[in-house]
């Protein structure tokens, strides 16, 4: 089967699906770069990048089942304040999911998503300015 849009013939044979699988796993190296530099730091060196990696898919993966379970069954119970709790134990589940990738405090867990939240920041902004630039 195959799709034609503004002279692209998109099919949904080997290629496709190698590209995107390629692609995905380039993004999910960059993505985990900044997650490797906040955990570098806040351990004192001590982290990897295998765990960086590891807590890069296994956290937002976490955060959204545990933001979906908590919101889906506390809106049964507590529908005015089931997304802001839902929200707050999904971010205690992506803490725990550092917490133990890292081998960190909580205090140590938070530090290191803020850190990289930073970094991913500056990382999207300068990706813009080349993107610009070129």
């Amino acid at each position: 089967m195959r799709l034609v849009a503004a002279g692209w013939h998109l099919g949904f044979g080997t290629f496709p699906l190698l590209t995107t699988l390629i692609l995905v796993i380039v993004t999910w190296v960059i993505i985990s770069i900044p997650v490797y530099l906040a955990a570098k730091i806040m351990t004192g060196g001590k982290a990897t990048f295998i765990e960086a990696l590891l807590g890069s898919v296994a956290g937002p993966i976490v955060y959204f089942v545990t933001l979906g379970l908590a919101e889906g069954f506390l809106s049964l119970v507590f529908f005015p304040i089931s997304i802001p709790v839902g929200f707050l134990l999904a971010l205690l589940a992506l803490l725990w999911v550092y917490k133990a990738v890292f081998g960190t405090s909580w205090l140590g867990a938070f530090l290191i998503a803020l850190v990289a939240t930073v970094f991913t920041i500056v990382l999207a902004e300068l990706l813009a300015i080349v993107a610009i630039v070129l």
